[in-house]
């Protein structure tokens, strides 16, 4: 239980804080000094909320000397304080003042202020939020959900989250905005889904007869987010003039519906996401570099499953255990499942572990696994064969060169992937994990060769 130790001398106020205090944690109260001092070694409290005027005279700030002690001993100091003089701030954060606060703030809007801050020290509860989300016991994916709890401290900061297709990115955004205000709305759209000239209207919402098909006042999400989160993913496809729209909705939170004339605001808190390379569609000019400091705030990146092979079985085995029907996999097959790369994350496990129920039963054997999970990874008499490069591969590189090779395989897999997607560019950059620019380069080198072979 979090252990919290006012420090106030105004009575009133100290009474009634701890009234409210008391869902989060163990409170303690002491009105002076010396009675601050002696309860920070006895109570060992883990956060401590202090006024910096603990006696009459205004201009003597004994809460100062609060906050070095329990810089001294470790436990977090918040001041709360009706001096707002950049001295008295300056003095308080060097003496090692964890948060500032306003009193009146505060008497306000305490569970906004204070409430986030003492959730924080329940470390067991977010541990738990974690372990009911995210599968993992990789480090550094840790450390970045611990980033994502850190920013739930910080008012009003925007969160990209950035990583590869199915790596839980909209799983974050929603352990996220739990942190933030789980009771508030959350709104979600992925911005790859719609057609361009629909996203405006969707998000700004629109008024009847401001288009062909307008039949009614449409509210847009951003009016619905208000109050809460809004979750944009897929922000890396939007397009320059769509980005350069939503600059000042972002900044301002103020937006005008399409066919309005009158602006509206909403208070939302903005959590974006994106499996494309946003630095290299800025080198490229693609992506605008003032609206990738709009969204950016604190970025956090989702580690892909081939960086952390540890969370491969127990994924699986955590699809297998939502499922009534279960089976098991052999040591044989768990070693290739290990050694897949899984491109598709945690959401390609998803799918796996339901192919696999489908279509058997009991003990899985090696030989009972998908072709592309197979790969090269089955046993053969040629240890030469054993990584990516096939004996066909070699000889093409013998009479061909490395160049001719890669350019081939890049043509083949970019004409399959066109067909598969109908040439939808989202779809494509997707399935081969392509940057913008890398498929507009591929794209016109392909779409060239394919028409001088229609000359010929």
């Amino acid at each position: 239980m979090t252990k919290i130790l006012i420090v106030e001398d105004d009575a009133f106020f100290r009474q009634s804080l701890s009234l409210e205090l008391k869902k989060y944690g163990q409170v303690f109260q002491v009105d002076n000094l010396e009675d601050a001092k002696k309860a920070l070694l006895m109570a060992k409290p883990n956060i401590a909320l202090i006024d910096l005027n603990l006696t009459e005279n205004k201009n003597q700030f004994e809460g100062l000397d609060v906050v070095s002690l329990c810089h001294e001993y470790g436990i977090t100091p918040v001041v709360m304080t009706s001096h707002d003089s950049p001295e008295v701030i300056q003095s308080a954060f060097e003496r090692g003042c964890a948060h500032y606060f306003a009193k009146s703030d505060v008497q306000d809007n305490l569970d906004l202020h204070l409430g986030r801050l003492l959730k924080s020290f329940d470390q067991d509860s977010f541990d738990s939020l974690i372990k009911d989300k995210f599968i993992t016991t990789d480090r550094y994916l840790l450390s970045q959900l611990q980033q994502i709890k850190n920013l739930s401290l910080v008012e009003d900061t925007r969160l990209l989250i950035t990583g590869a297709t199915g790596v839980g990115k909209t799983l974050a955004a929603k352990l996220a905005h739990e942190l933030w205000n789980p009771s508030a709305p959350f709104v979600h759209l992925n911005l790859s889904e719609l057609p361009e000239n629909l996203i405006e209207s969707e998000l700004f919402g629109h008024k009847k007869g401001s288009f062909t098909g307008a039949i009614s006042d449409k509210v847009g999400l951003m009016a619905k987010a208000d109050g809460g989160t809004l979750f944009l993913d897929e922000i890396g496809t939007i397009s320059l003039q769509l980005q350069k729209k939503l600059l000042r909705a972002i900044e301002d939170k103020t937006f005008t519906p399409v066919g309005a004339t009158e602006p509206q605001k909403s208070n939302f808190r903005l959590i974006s996401a994106t499996c494309d390379d946003l630095a290299g569609q800025i080198e490229c000019g693609e992506f605008r570099v003032d609206f990738y400091f709009r969204i950016k705030g604190i970025e956090v990146n989702l580690t892909s499953l081939k960086s952390r092979r540890q969370d491969i079985l127990p994924l699986i085995n955590f699809f297998i255990q939502k499922s009534a029907k279960k089976i098991a996999f052999s040591s044989e097959a768990q070693d290739l499942l290990k050694q897949y790369d899984w491109p598709g994350n945690v959401r390609e496990i998803e799918g796996f572990i339901k192919e696999v129920l489908a279509g058997a039963s009991g003990l899985i054997q090696a030989k009972d696994l998908p072709r592309r999970v197979l790969g090269n990874n089955t046993p053969t008499q040629n240890p030469i064969d054993s990584g990516l490069v096939t004996q066909k591969m070699r000889s093409f590189i013998k009479e061909h060169g490395l160049p001719s090779l890669i350019k081939a395989i890049e043509d083949e897999a970019f004409a399959e992937a066109w067909d598969q997607a109908s040439g939808k560019v989202n779809e494509i950059t997707r399935e081969l994990q392509l940057s913008k620019s890398m498929y507009y380069r591929i794209h016109n080198d392909w779409k060239s060769n394919r028409e001088g072979q229609y000359v010929q």
